[in-house]
């Protein structure tokens, strides 16, 4: 691209996970711990960068292409609400889970969570499986893609790349029945999967974004 363009350019910098953009040295620098700091070999410094959004990152090194970080762009029919506490995210999602109740639905319903690491996803899934009625602990699927509770299914899916992937764990399977299923990282199920999941299920897309340390705005549009 350089080569191309002939002139340098800058790109606002991907952010450590759960943290704001940092768009000068100085700014980095001064976010990172002093072991991390010690690990930089070179530092290029072309003064301040504008002060643009992010920039969707992915991955297109495998067969299929995978989102590692979607864009901060938001629909201009977006509501939104901000949570500055563990609590406040819980009675959030008791709110948006009445407005789907009050539709009075039937089928399975699917709440799709997007947004960077340590956005709050997980924290929003334990509030609606609370919700759905699960007496138990509710833990985080990371490492096991997804915890089956009966009525409420939890699902990550980031360590999923293919569809050979989704094909592997019957993906589809678990929307054939009235449950409600919260779904981390949709971005990795591809747009067959999503377009699937449109049609089979009542389907609603929620966004978290990273405000500050302890504030994340939560992005709807039903």
């Amino acid at each position: 691209l350089v080569k191309y363009l002939n002139v340098p350019i800058t790109a606002t910098s991907a952010n450590l996970s759960g943290r704001s953009p940092n768009y000068s040295v100085a700014s980095l620098t001064n976010s990172l711990s002093r072991k991390k700091a010690a690990m930089l070999d070179l530092v290029v410094d072309a003064g301040k960068l504008p002060k643009n959004l992010p920039s969707t990152v992915i991955d297109a090194t495998q067969s299929e292409l995978k989102i590692l970080r979607r864009g901060d762009l938001i629909a201009t029919n977006s509501t939104s609400l901000l949570s500055a506490s563990v609590a406040e995210t819980g009675k959030i999602a008791k709110f948006l889970f009445d407005k789907i109740k009050d539709k009075k639905l039937s089928g399975p319903i699917v709440l799709a969570l997007s947004g960077d690491l340590g956005c709050g996803k997980t924290v929003f899934s334990k509030s609606i499986g609370k919700l759905v009625g699960i007496k138990g602990t509710i833990t985080s699927p990371t490492f096991v893609i997804i915890n089956d509770y009966g009525r409420f299914l939890h699902f990550d899916l980031y360590r999923l790349t293919t569809s050979a992937d989704f094909e592997e764990i019957k993906f589809k399977d678990y929307f054939k029945k009235n449950i409600v299923a919260c779904i981390e990282w949709p971005e990795n199920m591809g747009q067959e999967n999503l377009d699937w999941l449109k049609f089979h299920t009542n389907y609603f897309a929620i966004n978290f974004k990273y405000v500050s340390e302890t504030q994340r705005q939560l992005y709807f549009s039903f």
